[in-house]
């Protein structure tokens, strides 16, 4: 049994949905958190005393925290073409898996919460400014340190997921913001992969 919580809206729980439609895995997904409650249930506070999403039941194992569900997913289904087995290849992804968490997510999660879902300033103020221009900075760091040549190739890096359904809540943000080349095209063949179907039905229903 594989089951799933968490409002499909929320960017930690596409992670996952992306994740389970690339590995074929059939999950049960039951929609809680934002509109939907049931967070605050003695239920869920067992599975997860954070009371956040993704929750991932998988066979007895409960896991939460998003990247964590994702490691876990890729090393129960032998999924190496995602997440190396080998230590050194692996690195690779979990730096930046690391850096997407604690640098490029941040100030596109401020933009999103307080300019364009809250309306806490605007986006052409001052404030949304400076967020913008640190978000440039770090979609000019994916330009010249991860995207390129050795992203030139058909197969997806766990790594990417994140990184690629954050460029997409910024595009929700700010559809006119410019992807340089090769992050436009990296983003271009990872959003056309079957599996993201999953995160662009969900991002309509972000828009309703």
């Amino acid at each position: 049994m594989i089951r799933l919580w968490g409002r499909s809206t929320s960017t930690n729980v596409q992670k996952v949905l992306w994740f389970t439609e690339e590995l074929k895995l059939d999950i049960e997904h039951r929609e809680v958190g934002g509109p939907f409650g049931g967070l605050d249930t003695p239920e869920f506070a067992r599975l997860n005393p954070n009371r956040t999403v993704p929750v991932l039941e998988y066979d007895g194992c409960v896991i939460w925290e998003s990247h964590a569900i994702l490691r876990f997913l890729a090393n129960k289904n032998g999924a190496e073409s995602y997440y190396p087995g080998n230590a050194n290849e692996r690195s690779y992804d979990d730096r930046w898996l690391d850096w997407h968490s604690n640098v490029f997510w941040p100030p596109i999660r401020t933009l999103f919460l307080d300019g364009w879902r809250d309306k806490v300033f605007a986006l052409n103020s001052p404030e949304a400014s400076k967020l913008f221009a640190r978000v440039a900075a770090n979609v000019d760091l994916l330009e010249t340190c991860r995207v390129g040549e050795a992203e030139s190739s058909g197969d997806a890096r766990l790594s990417d997921l994140p990184l690629v359904i954050g460029l997409n809540r910024l595009l929700t943000v700010n559809p006119e913001f410019t992807l340089p080349p090769h992050v436009a095209d990296w983003f271009a063949r990872l959003t056309s992969r079957p599996g993201f179907s999953v995160v662009r039905d969900a991002e309509r229903n972000l828009r309703i």
